[in-house]
């Protein structure tokens, strides 16, 4: 029983490191979107604002598939 759990832990500890590494690029650009998004939006023209406005009305108002 051992023996198969120690076989496929490199696989798994892959798996572990590669999902933390999604999870921090992931982080990463959605905060830098959503930076540049908010600073276009209170920053920039008027009507950048109100496409900004319009796509996050449109993403928040989409529910999760």
């Amino acid at each position: 029983m051992w023996e198969l759990t120690l076989q496929t832990m490199p696989f798994l500890l892959e798996g572990f490191l590669n999902t933390i590494l999604i999870s921090l690029a992931a982080i990463t650009c959605g905060s830098l979107v959503g930076l540049l998004l908010g600073l276009a939006r209170t920053v920039g023209p008027g009507y950048l604002g109100n496409l900004v406005g319009l796509y996050v009305h449109l993403v928040r108002a989409t529910p999760f598939l």
